[in-house]
């Protein structure tokens, strides 16, 4: 069957072929390429974010120092410890609601973001805490003389607690004989609730975390509806970039967790396929135009050699009498007829009046 198409169809039907076949490997390639350099592209740009996210957090971990040195110099706070009735406390005392040493609420709302503020005597004994959110304060907060006290003096410094990494800021206040009369401790968990309120609103699409543990896991998400925590960083090797992986190594800081950025690959996808339609659109038209040009100059060629075939059967009937059958396409035709002409004394005169057409 296809042997008896004509030339035109047969070429028309292999160009497509050839055709298709080009544009799919095209089409595979261009992707492929397309989508690694806008990877690459969106990696160097979660990489600046990263670098941004990461000093945004640092300033924010520094803001825990300053609360504390604010709250000490505040009028409160000096009038509450002065009065020594405070130590008298046999136990712990808890405050779920503001108490007397700290400032007023309209305040506090302006630069209080620790989870607990913990009131200590002159005997590094804690006396009260104040719960920010009705949280246990960990137990290790609540020793007399720790570590602790002396590492987070003047400064936020981080550190492990309970398999979780906490800021801890604690200021002395001195009395008029410069004697420590009281000191406070400000301390936080560094949990999603504190990555969302440090990092807030980061680049569409950017989950900053925190990374710890064997193997490693996510312990602590910026967007809980595109990355939850305890989630195995492996797991997302597929689905997400990840840059900006790196250790607290600032002095103040013990702890093994790394600060790491993730952005959904669906972004890149995204703009791979939108970039690929364009292209797709602007290829196909071009494609369209050539194809459209070549089956132009292919039936022009083809008709001509309609006519020469047209012409060999009339000059094989009319002049010499023969009845030639023919099958195949044009140029089988003509190979048919010059076999069986061949032999023929007016051959020569047929050879001229093809020439002559």
């Amino acid at each position: 069957m296809f042997k008896n198409l004509s030339i035109t169809i047969k070429v028309l039907i292999f160009t497509l072929l050839i055709g298709a076949l080009i544009w799919f490997i095209l089409d595979y390639v261009q992707s492929k390429a397309i989508q690694q350099i806008i990877f690459t592209e969106l990696a160097s740009d979660l990489e600046v974010q990263a670098k941004e996210d990461r000093m945004v957090f640092d300033r924010y971990l520094q803001s825990h120092n300053q609360a504390a040195k604010l709250i000490i110099s505040q009028q409160r706070f000096q009038t509450y410890v002065v009065n020594n009735e405070w130590r008298d406390n046999e136990d712990i005392k808890h405050h779920y609601r503001l108490p007397l040493w700290l400032p007023k609420a309209s305040v506090m709302r302006t630069f209080f973001s620790a989870r607990f503020a913990i009131l200590i005597d002159s005997d590094k004994q804690v006396r009260e805490v104040y719960h920010y959110f009705p949280d246990e304060l960990p137990q290790i907060l609540q020793e007399t003389k720790t570590l602790l006290q002396k590492l987070s003096h003047n400064q936020s410094y981080m550190t492990t607690i309970d398999g979780l990494p906490y800021v801890i800021s604690s200021r002395n206040f001195r009395g008029e004989t410069r004697q420590v009369i009281a000191t406070l401790m400000l301390a936080s968990p560094v949990n999603d609730d504190f990555l969302m309120s440090a990092v807030g609103d980061s680049k569409e699409g950017v989950v900053v975390t925190l990374i710890d543990g064997e193997p490693d896991r996510v312990i602590a998400s910026s967007n809980l509806d595109l990355l939850l925590s305890n989630t195995l960083v492996a797991d997302l090797e597929e689905t997400y970039i990840k840059t900006g992986a790196s250790f607290f190594d600032y002095g103040a800081s013990d702890v093994s967790a790394q600060f790491a950025s993730f952005m959904k690959k669906e972004r890149a996808y995204h703009l791979a396929n939108h970039i690929l339609n364009k292209s797709k659109k602007q290829r196909a038209f071009f494609a369209a135009m050539l194809i459209l040009s070549f089956v132009l100059l292919l039936i022009w060629i083809t008709q001509r050699i309609r006519r020469v075939t047209q012409q060999i059967v009339v000059f094989s009937k009319d002049s010499l009498g023969l009845e030639i059958r023919y099958s195949g396409d044009e140029i089988a035709k003509i190979m048919i007829s010059f076999q069986q002409l061949r032999g023929n004394h007016n051959f020569g005169d047929f050879i001229t009046t093809i020439a002559y057409f």
